[in-house]
């Protein structure tokens, strides 16, 4: 998708996340405007919307390919670069020890490191 269809497009806002900061100043910088039809506040549900409406919406690579994995929609480049962000793990310490919790933590990790990986 370039970047004259990115904008004739109608889409789907999402207002909350470090990467919506980022899409936005990106946007921005290169002085584009979409035509937001629809916000929401995360990604729960996007999906449902995406793939009964002609609504497109622009959100972290990753969380794009799993959803066009579970529900047969399409990626595409955003028209605009998009300087790439770090995710974080927060815990209280009481939980440092924690069998599940380190569980869990260990478990993001892999995954996280594995999508980041296979995109060098």
């Amino acid at each position: 998708m370039g970047l004259r269809d990115f904008k004739a497009e109608a889409h789907i806002g999402i207002v909350g996340g470090t990467g919506v900061q980022l899409l936005e100043a990106a946007l921005l910088r290169h002085r584009v405007e979409r035509r937001i039809l629809l916000e929401l506040p995360g990604f729960l549900g996007l999906a449902a919307i995406v793939s009964t409406t002609d609504l497109v919406a622009t959100v972290p690579r990753q969380i794009g390919e799993t959803l066009a994995r579970t529900n047969g929609l399409a990626v595409f480049d955003c028209p605009v670069p998009v300087p790439p962000f770090t995710v974080k793990q927060h815990w209280h310490a009481r939980y440092n020890q924690d069998p599940a919790n380190r569980w869990l933590r260990g478990l993001c990790e892999r995954l996280f490191a594995r999508k980041s990986n296979s995109r060098k």
